[in-house]
């Protein structure tokens, strides 16, 4: 399983922060991979059931709905704040396989550049790796070449921040 069950619980925290603390802005949720997203919406519904409270942020009837989508799916979605989750993991021995999902596949690159671009005022990223763990000569895929000059963005944003905020 290369999804990180960490990162998955970091952005639902996240989510649920944002609908706390920002009710007005609207949300969505990227992941690069589809079990990664559904993963991410079995968390959320669970985490929500134990925080009614917040069920009018994720009210379907708002105008720009709350979602979680995989790259993929993700076209004309703007929304305010934007959390963006890698998805991907260093397995057990601490290596990062290659399994980059639709980053690989030809189009990868745009598919990237339409989520970074989806914010209309605030990124975040969320990966349980940084673009030092990715060496460039293992992937020759556009995709993947941006999502490290990406990682290595946000890193420079933040500081380098290592919470799970890196982009803010």
């Amino acid at each position: 399983e290369n999804t990180s069950m960490p990162e998955a619980r970091r952005v639902v925290e996240l989510i649920l922060e944002h609908a706390q603390a920002l009710p007005n802005e609207t949300l969505g949720v990227i992941a690069l991979g589809i079990t990664h997203a559904r993963r991410i919406e079995e968390l959320l519904d669970a985490a929500l059931e134990a925080r009614p409270e917040l069920s009018d942020f994720f009210e379907e009837s708002r105008p720009e709905k709350f979602f979680i989508k995989n790259l993929e799916r993700v076209q004309g979605d703007e929304r305010d704040a934007i959390i963006l989750s890698v998805g991907y993991a260093k397995d057990a021995g601490g290596k990062l396989p290659y399994r980059f999902g639709p980053l690989l596949q030809e189009g990868g690159e745009r598919r990237l550049n339409v989520a970074v671009t989806r914010a209309r005022s605030r990124m975040t990223l969320v990966s349980s790796f940084d673009h030092t763990d990715m060496d460039p000569d293992r992937s020759r895929s556009r995709g993947v070449e941006l999502l490290r000059a990406y990682l290595s963005y946000a890193s420079d944003q933040s500081g380098g921040a290592a919470d799970g905020r890196s982009g803010r």
